[in-house]
């Protein structure tokens, strides 16, 4: 917690913290606008699919009945509909994200500002909290023979679908 309060009032490392953000947020649009093209083009195609079998399987449950054969063109379609609808979803993420992203840039004062903040935050969170928050932003940490620690953060990706 003391380094996070030393952190918050070092304007140095405040700029480090914020030259580092913004490279991410400037390498993340291109990396989520790749995203949301492939999406787009894995929609088009299940699209398309379901398109394509919904014309002949109409007339084709009909005439075939209750078979298997009808009930796998059934299982199929309604797993097509289930991706169509799972890449939506994500592709609506996608556009919010890069929405935020794009109006709300990175600012060095809300760095420090929020830095300064997160002792209370730190403080009302349960043990298991904490525990969880250090190990979902930590990658490593190692001790140097001065005694010295030094921690690397992960740095997230967006997901891939």
């Amino acid at each position: 917690m003391e380094q996070i309060r030393k952190l918050a009032k070092n304007p140095e490392l405040v700029k480090q913290v914020f030259e580092e953000a913004s490279r991410e947020q400037k390498k993340l649009i291109p990396k989520l606008e790749a995203e949301q093209k492939r999406l787009f083009k894995d929609n088009q195609s299940k699209s398309e699919e379901i398109r394509r079998s919904k014309i002949p399987v109409r007339g084709l449950v009909d005439a075939i009945g209750t078979n298997g054969r009808s009930a796998a063109i059934g299982a199929r379609l309604a797993e097509l509909e289930g991706i169509v609808a799972r890449i939506e979803r994500r592709v609506a993420e996608i556009e919010a994200e890069l929405t935020s992203l794009r109006e709300h840039s990175v600012d060095p004062d809300d760095i420090a500002k929020k830095l300064a903040e997160f002792e209370g935050v730190w403080e009302v969170m349960w043990p298991s909290e904490r525990s969880e928050l250090i190990h979902q932003v930590m990658e490593a940490a190692t001790c140097d023979g001065d005694g010295k620690v030094k921690i690397a953060f992960r740095i997230y990706e967006p997901r891939q679908t």
